[in-house]
């Protein structure tokens, strides 16, 4: 008799709330995808109401619910609420004024959560376990399921949970094992990570905090690293634990009266301090060096800190993994695959949050679905719901759009890459929707490179401010000549969580993806995995001789990546995102571009790594897009935005 396989739930509450359904196989999503809020917080009703509804399944059927995350599991605060009644802040540091009345009701509430969440769920008729499981855990367990390790170390960082901002885990045998946590030596001092350290410089340069890993990285390519004494100053590494020099008394009368006014009102927390105690160190208007100086201290630091702990727990020549939101850092990841003693070094996919609930649902996993699901190494992180082809051409059929099919286009791939070749924007719309940090080509905005004010185009139609190059994809076969130190295999370069220096080919043939430092942040596709992507770059190659695309979000700036058939016909529609829309074996264009496309000659050129853009000398395309005149873009942008708050 066949055992039942369990339906798990796994669940992130809070800053991008995210949920994954785990049974025969695995599915995650998060909660901005449906609401359309940027990080949206709180329970994630929507996207597991979405998992359930896609895998035919309801609250009764799940075996185990399992929380990402212990401290939640009493609360009952004035921020209960919150919980089940969310709302989205831009800044951490911000009032909940919307939550007055709760903290005023507090004290006579006599409900924790948990007891809201089993009043809630039995309305669901669940009847399964619930569970709580330590946040750090959930993390590292996820870039485990993600790289099925066997033996190694995992790492967990970010800006604190519960009082813990890292944990150091052993892999062995596939099993996780605590090895060292963070620990507050008094409390007169500061408890913080590199992590903290990074957001709060972030918004003290005027950027929302969850920038940092994007906007202030790519800065600090533009200036110096003359203030790196400063950060060396306010937190460094000591017996394996980041210690920090600002201190404060909370003992004292008058912090005493702080903390009980605090209930009611913000209050003054380690953010706001270490903020305000960088801004008397740190001089004004000089963003770029700042940038460059915490980046700089960031990777000395994290290299210190990891040196130790693979000396302490004699880990040398293992897998290190990473994971947390310090790991968004593409660059710091470079720089630890190619310093750090380790054989090899992957960081989570997902997104930091996002990862919480895929661990979490690790956790509980039977044999079972640990020998089938997990089993091996992710090829892929399409993990979104499906969307069948009658659902897609019953969306389109109510429309004024002209819709073609494979009928018109029997070769959708060549089809696309002549579009590309006339410098069209293309938006690719696949299968299963990639539960990642950054587009993997299932929604993805894609363009060809040769034209040199490509990332002026593309900053207009997503309407977005910006002075970073966009990400690229590449074939597995031109990775080895494009991006130094890939090997074939690399997942961190099908992922893009890690950036890669590019070879002097690459910056000739498209520099408009390389940034100012030289690096690049690329997807390595291969054929096995994204067919249509693959063959999309190989006749693109064949027609242009270009063997790279540029890559980015399906998504206007500052707006969650858009998830259903709906969502893309809207950017098509409404903000004119893309000229030529692609749901799965659909096309969505106007007669005119179709009629341009498809009277396109198909003519080949000589493929080689070294062929220019036509009409354009080597010299020209290598000062397509000088240094000066990015910084004269951005400084603008900056000046306005800085030391904010």
């Amino acid at each position: 008799m066949q055992s039942h396989t369990p339906k798990i739930l796994g669940i992130h509450l809070g800053y991008n709330a995210s949920a994954c359904l785990l049974g025969d196989d695995i599915a995650s999503l998060a909660e901005e995808n449906i609401t359309r809020v940027k990080n949206y917080q709180g329970f994630p009703f929507a996207a597991i109401g979405e998992l359930l509804n896609k895998k035919n399944t309801t609250f009764a059927e799940i075996d185990i619910i399992a929380i990402a995350g212990t401290d939640i599991q009493h609360e009952n605060s004035y921020r209960f609420e919150s919980y089940f009644a969310p709302r989205y802040t831009n800044d951490s540091n911000s009032p909940d004024t919307d939550t007055l009345e709760n903290r005023f009701m507090y004290p006579f509430r006599r409900v924790d959560f948990h007891s809201r969440l089993k009043s809630f769920l039995s309305q669901q008729h669940f009847s399964g376990n619930i569970v709580y499981l330590d946040h750090h855990l959930c993390q590292c367990a996820a870039a485990l399921a993600t790289f099925a390790v066997e033996n190694g170390m995992a790492i967990s960082m970010d800006d604190g949970d519960n009082g813990t901002n890292w944990k150091i885990f052993s892999i062995e045998k596939g099993m996780l094992k605590l090895l060292a946590e963070s620990t507050v030596d008094s409390y007169k001092r500061m408890h913080a990570t590199p992590a903290n350290v990074c957001l709060n410089t972030t918004q003290l340069l005027g950027f929302n905090q969850h920038d940092y890993a994007g906007k202030v990285t790519g800065l600090s390519a533009y200036g110096q690293p003359i203030f790196k004494s400063i950060f060396d100053e306010l937190l460094s590494v000591n017996d394996g634990q980041f210690r920090s020099e600002i201190k404060f008394d909370s003992f004292s009368p008058w912090n005493k009266i702080k903390k009980i006014l605090g209930y009611f009102t913000p209050g003054t927390n380690d953010d706001v301090r270490m903020i305000n105690y960088l801004r008397s160190k740190l001089p004004r208007h000089k963003y770029s060096d700042i940038a460059a100086s915490l980046q700089q201290w960031t990777e000395s630091i994290l290299l210190e800190f990891i040196e130790y702990y693979r000396i302490k727990f004699s880990s040398n020549q293992q897998h290190l993994l990473l994971s947390g939101n310090m790991f968004s850092n593409v660059l710091l990841n470079q720089k630890i695959a190619e310093f750090s003693q380790f054989q090899k070094v992957d960081a989570v996919p997902v997104t930091p949050s996002g990862s919480l609930a895929i661990g979490a649902c690790y956790l509980m996993a039977d044999e079972t679905q640990k020998k089938t699901v997990f089993s091996k190494p992710f090829q892929h992180v399409y993990l979104g719901p499906h969307y069948p082809a009658t659902e897609i051409k019953a969306n389109l059929s109510g429309t004024k759009q002209t819709l073609y099919t494979k009928s018109e286009i029997p070769d959708q791939a060549k089809f696309i890459a002549q579009a590309l070749s006339l410098e069209y924007i293309v938006g690719l719309f696949g299968d299963r929707m990639e539960f990642s940090s950054h587009a993997l080509g299932a929604r993805s905005i894609v363009a060809s490179p040769a034209n040199p004010n490509i990332n002026t185009l593309l900053n207009q139609r997503l309407q977005r401010t910006e002075f970073m190059p966009f990400a690229q994809c590449m074939r597995d076969v031109d990775a080895l000549f494009l991006l130094e130190g890939y090997s074939p295999g690399d997942l961190s370069a099908q992922f893009m969580t890690r950036t890669y220096r590019a070879t002097d080919k690459l910056l000739k043939i498209a520099p408009a993806i390389v940034h100012v430092d030289g690096t690049t942040l690329p997807q390595v596709v291969t054929r096995n995995i994204n067919l249509l992507f693959y063959d999309i770059l190989t006749y693109f190659q064949e027609l242009t001789g270009i063997p790279v695309l540029i890559n980015t979000s399906f998504n206007i700036h500052a707006e969650p990546v858009l998830l259903t058939p709906q969502d893309a016909l809207r950017s098509y529609v409404d903000n004119n995102l893309v000229d030529i829309l692609v749901l799965e074996d659909f096309i969505v264009t106007s007669p005119d571009k179709f009629n341009r496309i498809r009277n396109q000659k198909y003519s080949k050129k000589v493929v080689t790594c070294t062929v220019v853009h036509e009409n354009q000398n080597e010299t020209n395309i290598l000062q397509s897009s000088p240094i000066e005149k990015i910084k004269a873009h951005i400084e603008p942008f900056i000046e306005n935005n800085l030391f904010k708050g």
